[in-house]
């Protein structure tokens, strides 16, 4: 996850590489209330990748 700025405005990139190593990107731009926006798809993401990790040790057990 990067914060990047260019001449389209503030937004938040979020990038993946499968295993065949094809890129695969979604951008996220900064809303009109400001910060708040990006910091609950923040949340949501940072919770998203806590329950991935929690099964993918579930299923190492």
């Amino acid at each position: 996850m990067v914060r990047e700025v260019n001449k389209a405005g503030s937004f938040i990139r979020l990038g993946v590489v499968d295993a065949e190593e094809k890129r695969y990107n979604i951008c996220i731009p900064k809303g009109r209330g400001g910060r708040e926006e990006w910091s609950a798809m923040v949340e949501v993401v940072q919770d998203l990748i806590a329950r991935i990790d929690r099964r993918e040790e579930k299923k190492e057990e």
